[in-house]
């Protein structure tokens, strides 16, 4: 059977996908040319893991008998899949030969065979523990809980439980804190995934408290434990034409509790954030035979101040200089911050 053009050029969809044999979700447990009564069926075909991200694993399926094994492989580098043209070039690319279109004669056919209550069943998932089905649709609409930790999924097709490939996005993998949560944001959001697993890091990597003990007592608020709500915040805020490399700062608002949260966090440029480490750092006070100088950090540059009499006049130029120099720096970029952010900033500098 011919596949009909507009099916080719369509985007790649479950609906769709279930027209050929080779992509058939039911695949390769009913799908295979028989053999003999002793005699193996064996059937090759490619699965569709993430509709959205068009990743996919090539399955080999030798049934004899009552039982079936099969054999999963998952190539690297995929190069992700977005229509049925695709897949279709991929398919002819590995067996030389395009997928077989099957039209909805066998979806009806092979629909029938899942019409059985599956409520109850428990399968074995591939990272996420035990799964059981606790509400049956159809065959592509089942309600699971994770037996774990209770969480349930709705829209779950009956293949996928099977194979093991259902999982569990509340599931704290990170950190044992972070999860990614249900929703439209997921790892290819780049700039918010890396923001958010370096906050993780930060508050709750053991490892990264040796080299950075001041982090011990960070915290993240458990709503930004879930990365969906925490992307919303991040991209909400973040203009990547002009935040590039600034820093998610927390400190400038939640004082001694050191907690990341949406009313303690905002993101300032990394030259103001190293300024504020330092604010109120006492400056070394050089004695050369009872007369005293000091020195700043401008821009990576070292600047040495005039000499003293006084250890008292000394300290007094340093702090009038690095002022100055906060101020400055804070007037270049007053415009691109919030008016709390610019308050908040010009008040620590006063405090100098």
């Amino acid at each position: 059977m011919v596949t009909p053009n507009h099916i080719i050029q369509a985007e790649l969809d479950p609906s769709l996908t279930i027209l050929f044999k080779e992509t058939n979700p039911y695949h390769p447990d009913t799908v295979g040319e028989d053999c003999g009564e002793n005699t193996p069926s064996i059937s090759f075909g490619i699965i569709i893991d993430d509709w959205n991200e068009g990743t996919y694993t090539f399955v080999n399926s030798v049934r004899e008998k009552d039982k079936t094994s099969n054999t999963h492989f998952t190539p690297h580098n995929q190069k992700p899949l977005k229509t049925i043209k695709d897949l279709n070039t991929l398919w002819k690319a590995i067996t030389g030969r395009p997928l077989t279109y099957i039209g909805k004669r066998k979806k009806e056919k092979k629909e029938t065979e899942y019409k059985k209550n599956k409520v109850g069943e428990i399968h074995e998932s591939n990272s996420y523990g035990k799964v059981e089905i606790i509400e049956q649709i159809s065959a592509k609409n089942m309600k699971i809980r994770f037996l774990e930790d209770g969480t349930t999924l709705d829209n779950q097709q009956y293949g996928r439980i099977v194979r093991g490939q259902v999982k569990n996005s509340y599931k704290r993998i990170y950190y044992g804190v972070g999860y990614i949560g249900v929703g439209k944001y997921n790892s290819s959001d780049k700039e918010a995934y890396k923001k958010w697993q370096n906050m993780l890091q930060r508050c709750y990597d053991k490892e990264y408290h040796i080299k950075h003990p001041s982090y011990k007592k960070a915290v993240i608020c458990d709503e930004w434990c879930n990365f969906q709500i925490f992307a919303e915040w991040f991209k909400e805020r973040y203009d990547p034409q002009i935040m590039r490399g600034w820093a998610l700062d927390k400190d400038l608002f939640s004082g001694d509790i050191k907690i990341y949260s949406p009313d303690t966090c905002c993101f300032i440029p990394q030259i103001i954030n190293s300024l504020l480490i330092h604010i109120h750092t006492t400056p070394k006070v050089t004695d050369i035979k009872g007369r005293y100088y000091t020195k700043i950090h401008k821009r990576a540059k070292v600047l040495r101040f005039s000499v003293f009499d006084e250890k008292g006049e000394a300290i007094s130029q340093y702090k009038d200089e690095k002022r100055k120099y906060a101020v400055e720096i804070l007037s270049q970029y007053s415009s691109l911050l919030p008016d709390k952010v610019v308050d908040k900033i010009q008040g620590l500098i006063d405090s100098i």
